[in-house]
C-alpha cells in the first residue's frame, strides 16, 4: 500500500510540473523592487535608472539574498509553494490537485483496485501539503 501512495504522490508532483506554470521569481522580485523604489527623488541622470538593475550590478549577493527572502516570504504568506526548487501559485496547485485526484481515482477504479485502497491513496493525496 505504501508503494501505491508513493507512486500516487510522484504522479501528482509530475502532474503539477506538467500543468502549472512555475513562477518567474526574478521577474516578480524585480517588479516589486520597481513598484517600491525609485530614483526620481535623486533626480538628474538617475531618474530613469532601474532599482533591480542597479542592485544586481552593484551588489549581486544582496540582490540574490533579497530575491530568496522575497520568495520565502511569499511561501510563508501562503501565496506560493515550492516543489523541487521551483515556485508555484498555491491556489493554482490546489485546483490542479483536485483535478488530478478525481482523474486518478477513475484510473484506479478502471484498474480494479479495491475501494478501501483507493480511499487510502486519495486521503494521502488530499492531506499532502508541499
Amino acid at each position: 500500500m505504501r508503494n501505491n501512495i508513493k507512486i500516487a504522490i510522484a504522479a501528482l508532483e509530475q502532474h503539477i510540473k506538467d500543468n502549472v506554470a512555475a513562477i518567474d521569481v526574478e521577474k516578480e522580485y524585480d517588479e516589486t523592487l520597481e513598484e517600491n523604489y525609485s530614483f526620481v527623488s535623486v533626480g538628474g541622470p538617475f531618474v530613469h535608472m532601474s532599482p533591480p538593475r542597479v542592485l544586481k550590478k552593484m551588489d549581486e549577493c544582496a540582490y540574490s539574498q533579497g530575491r530568496n527572502d522575497y520568495a520565502d516570504s511569499r511561501c510563508k504568506g501562503g501565496e506560493w509553494m515550492e516543489l523541487e526548487d521551483e515556485y508555484y501559485c498555491r491556489y493554482t496547485v490546489e485546483k490542479e490537485k483536485e483535478v488530478f485526484i478525481s482523474d486518478y481515482q477513475d484510473t484506479l477504479r478502471a484498474d480494479d483496485m479495491e475501494e478501501d485502497e483507493i480511499t487510502e491513496i486519495v486521503d494521502a493525496l488530499e492531506c499532502l501539503s508541499f
